[in-house]
């Protein structure tokens, strides 16, 4: 409970932690209980928008972690407070003209070319010191590497034979976890196996279910026998860390632009995440270049751009990483702003 004067008024503001909405809404008689003028309650995940209205009539503002961590600005205070380091673009404005019309299609055209940017995307980087590692058929007991995470939806990513970006077959969206799965993948790794009735016992049947299903569907854990879970072992076979394949080309620092695409993965969930696994023993944030290319196509009286996402090292193009960035509206602000329209 925190007391801010605000307006000469003095105002008891409470802050809570709900692992559900029904949990959500039973605090709304704790605002109250305890003579609060205000409570905001935080909640993992996405919040329906009819218990945010219902709940706020009655002085109870709730909102998810994520929202309240980016109004604090706190995924760029773990970003600032990490080395940063940008890969330096090789691709040129000489190469665009030479880019646009080899990927404008040739029987099924995107439309004509109507500009370009280059934008960067942030990669989360931790030189990390694994365990239960599957690198090729055999289990390692450990294994030193760097592990990349795209900063939109937190995926691990890899450098290609040509340096290309690209996702990694293992671990994808992290990002969509939160803190009490964090718990759970926790407790399993440590037990080794766990079984439901343990999981059921030490978390409670409200938390489990939901989480047990995510950490399936994510590829994080399995299920054997009946009804016990084991972590399933990160698979590197052919992956191939950015740091390396491109440690010639970055040089310390941010980009020298605004065209940044924004982190919406929790820089230290993914972090607490990669500690699951290992040690982590350096930590990074490296912002990678992606060409924008524009096109636009004309139906019924309408302009409509369509945008095609091209490595800005090897020239090659990112499919995989153009259906997370057109999967966040503020990327696409970003790319919507930042495209040289001709």
């Amino acid at each position: 409970i925190v007391t801010v004067n605000a307006l000469l008024d003095t105002l008891r503001v409470g802050v809570a932690y709900a692992v559900s909405p029904e949990e959500a809404a039973a605090l709304a008689g704790a605002r109250a209980d305890l003579g609060l003028d205000r409570l905001v309650v935080l909640v993992d995940g996405s919040v329906d928008p009819g218990l945010r209205d219902s709940l706020a009539a009655v002085g109870v503002k709730v909102m998810s972690l994520k929202e309240a961590l980016e109004r604090l600005g706190a995924l760029e205070y773990y970003e600032e407070r990490v080395e940063a380091y940008t890969v330096k673009p090789a691709i040129t404005e000489d190469d665009v003209e030479r880019l646009a019309a080899r990927y404008r299609g040739r029987l099924f055209k995107r439309g004509d070319y109507a500009g370009h940017a280059m934008v960067y995307l942030p990669l989360y980087t931790f030189r990390t010191r694994l365990h239960r590692v599957n690198y090729t058929e055999a289990a390692l007991e450990a294994l030193e590497a760097y592990l990349s995470f795209e900063a939109i939806r937190g995926s691990l990513v890899r450098a290609s034979g040509d340096g290309t970006l690209e996702l990694h077959h293992e671990w994808q969206r992290i990002g969509e976890l939160d803190y009490n799965a964090l718990e759970v993948l926790e407790y399993i790794d440590r037990e080794g196996l766990a079984s439901y009735d343990d999981l059921l016992a030490h978390f409670g049947d409200e938390r489990i279910e939901g989480v047990l299903n995510l950490l399936i569907e994510l590829r994080l854990i399995d299920e054997i026998e009946s009804g016990s879970y084991t972590v399933r072992p990160l698979d590197l076979h052919g992956y191939r860390s950015v740091y390396v394949a491109h440690k010639d080309r970055m040089e310390k620092g941010r980009p020298h632009t605004r065209q940044i695409l924004p982190a919406e993965a929790p820089y230290p969930l993914i972090r607490a995440f990669v500690s699951i696994f290992g040690e982590v023993r350096e930590e990074m944030v490296i912002y990678y270049p992606v060409l924008v290319i524009a096109y636009t196509r004309s139906r019924e009286g309408r302009v409509a751009y369509v945008y095609t996402l091209i490595d800005g090292v090897s020239g090659e193009r990112v499919t995989d990483i153009e259906d997370i960035v057109y999967s966040s509206e503020r990327s696409m602000e970003v790319i919507d702003a930042s495209i040289k329209k001709d």
